[in-house]
């Protein structure tokens, strides 16, 4: 369209975790949720940023690669006594040097502000992608 390329700028679908202390504020820093939540994005080849004590933003390639991560994270937070607030949207992520950021991390971030604890809430460009992966939404 005439214009270079952005380097590093790809569509991906984002990832944010947000962990929740009992007040609901943002929670300190707990290392097993860093633990989970590397493991979980890593095991669903995603690229994951820390964002704050108690916050992660990644990226995936695929959404139901996301959703399947973000689900497992929510059954960590509930065995755990966590609570995490997740969200998800696909759209347009800059990945440079350990950073994971966009407007759709801004989405996903949006999104889990507004998810009760131990839910994902995901957009609706994510559920239409998935379409026929097998995998079932709520209504929100």
């Amino acid at each position: 369209v005439g214009q270079a390329a952005e380097a590093g700028r790809v569509l991906a679908t984002a990832l944010w975790v947000e962990g929740r202390g009992a007040s609901g504020a943002a929670a300190g820093d707990d290392p097993s949720l860093a633990a989970a939540v590397e493991q979980e994005v890593t095991w669903f080849r995603g690229v994951l940023a820390r964002t704050g004590p108690a916050s992660f933003a990644a990226a995936f390639d695929g959404p139901a690669r996301a959703v399947r991560a973000a689900t497992r994270l929510a059954a960590f937070a509930a065995q755990s006594g966590r609570a995490l607030t997740i969200g998800l949207h696909t759209g347009e992520c800059e990945l440079t040097s350990g950073v994971v950021r966009g407007p759709a991390v801004e989405t996903a971030r949006g999104l889990a502000a507004c998810a009760p604890p131990g839910k994902v809430l995901v957009s609706r460009t994510v559920t239409d992608l998935v379409a026929g992966a097998g995998l079932a939404f709520e209504a929100a």
